[in-house]
C-alpha cells in the first residue's frame, strides 16, 4: 500500500513540475506581449504626433491607448484569477494526497495495534489476571459463568452460607442468589459444585439449595468432608477452583481455599492446556466422592436424582454436632 502511495506521489509531483514550467512560460509570454504591443503603439503615436496636430495625438490616445490599457487590465485580472485557481487546484491535490496518506497510516496503525493487542492477549494462548478485591473476583466470575457454553466446575469451601458474609449490595451475594436462575437460563450447561459443610447454618443452606434445584437435571452437588478449613495446618488440603468450559480457571488463594471475611487476593487464568490439569484434579475428587466412602464425602444431587439426600444431611449434622 505504501509503495503505491509513493509511486502515485512521484507521478503527481512529476506532472506538477511539467505543468508548473509550462505555466511559467505562458505567464511570461502573457506579461511580455502586451508590453511589446504597448511599446509599439507608443512609438507609432509618437511618430504620428510629430507630423500631425495636437488633436490627432489626442484622438490616437483615445483610440489606441485607452483600449490597450483596458486590454492590459483584463490580461492582468485574468492572470490573477488564473493564479488563484491554480493555487486552489494545487491545494486541493495536496489535501487529497495528505488525506490518502493519513488514512493509509491510520489504517496501518489500527491494524497493527489490533494485531499486537491480539497477540499479547493470546500469547501462547494464555492470559492471567490478579483479582485484588472480592467485588472484582465475583464480577469476573459472574460474567464468565454467564458466558459458559458446556460445563462449569465450582467449589465452595466457606464454613458459612453466603448470606452470613454479605451486605445487601455485594457481588458475592448476587452471584449465589442467581444459582437457580442461572440453571433455568442455561439448561445446556452442566454445573458441578463441590462444597464442604462445617456448620448447621451451611447445612440448612445446602438443604434449601437441593430443594430449590430438584427439578434441574443439569445441576450436580457433592459434599467433601473437610474439618475446620480455617484451622487447617499448615494449609487446607484442597484447592478451591471455579472452572469455566475447561479453559478458564478462577483460583482462590491457596492459603485459605475459601473466601475469608477479609478478602485475600485470588487470580484467574485462561489457557486450555493448563486448565485441563485442574479439570483432571477436580474430576478425580468427584470420582472419590462418588465411590461411596463416607469418610471422604458423598454425592448429594446427581442431576434430578436427589434420593437419600436428607439421610446424608442428617449424618453430616451428627458429625457437626460432635
Amino acid at each position: 500500500m505504501c509503495g503505491l502511495i509513493v509511486t502515485r506521489i512521484k507521478l503527481m509531483n512529476s506532472r506538477k513540475v511539467t505543468e508548473s514550467r509550462l505555466y511559467e512560460v505562458l505567464k511570461i509570454l502573457l506579461g511580455v506581449i502586451p508590453l511589446i504591443a504597448l511599446l509599439g503603439q507608443v512609438i507609432v503615436i509618437m511618430i504620428a504626433s510629430a507630423s500631425s496636430n495636437p488633436q490627432d495625438l489626442i484622438d490616437m490616445v483615445a483610440t489606441l491607448i485607452i483600449p490597450m490599457g483596458i486590454s492590459l487590465l483584463l490580461v492582468i485580472i485574468t492572470k490573477y484569477v488564473d493564479d488563484v485557481l491554480m493555487n486552489m487546484s494545487r491545494n486541493a491535490e495536496l489535501q487529497e494526497i495528505k488525506t490518502t496518506i493519513d488514512n493509509s497510516i491510520q489504517t496501518q496503525i489500527e491494524t497493527g495495534f489490533k494485531r499486537i493487542s491480539h497477540e499479547i492477549q493470546h500469547f501462547n494462548n494464555a492470559s492471567i489476571e490478579l483479582l485484588a478485591t472480592d467485588t472484582e473476583f465475583y464480577a469476573h466470575l459472574t460474567k464468565s459463568r454467564n458466558e459458559a457454553k458446556k460445563v462449569v466446575y465450582l467449589t465452595q469451601l466457606d464454613p458459612w452460607p453466603p448470606k452470613n458474609y454479605e451486605n445487601q449490595n455485594s457481588t458475592r451475594k448476587s452471584y449465589f442468589e442467581m444459582d437457580v436462575q442461572y440453571l433455568n437460563d442455561h439448561p445446556n450447561v452442566l454445573v458441578y459444585r463441590i462444597l464442604s459443610i462445617e456448620t448447621v447454618e451451611k447445612l440448612e443452606w445446602v438443604k434449601g439449595l437441593i430443594q430449590a434445584t430438584s427439578g434441574y437435571s443439569n445441576f450436580f452437588l457433592a459434599y467433601v468432608n473437610i474439618d475446620s478449613i480455617q484451622d487447617s495446618v499448615p494449609f487446607p488440603k484442597m484447592l478451591s477452583l471455579q472452572i469455566i468450559d475447561k479453559e478458564e480457571v478462577f483460583c482462590l488463594n491457596p492459603r485459605f481455599s475459601h473466601m475469608p471475611r477479609d478478602y485475600e487476593p485470588c487470580y484467574r487464568f485462561k489457557n486450555k492446556d493448563v486448565a485441563e490439569i485442574y479439570v483432571d484434579y477436580y474430576q478425580k475428587i468427584w470420582e472419590i466422592l462418588k465411590s461411596g466412602r463416607p469418610e471422604h464425602g458423598c454425592i448429594l444431587k446427581n442431576g434430578i436424582d436427589i434420593e437419600g439426600y436428607q439421610k446424608k444431611l442428617d449424618e453430616i449434622k451428627v458429625k457437626i454436632d460432635k
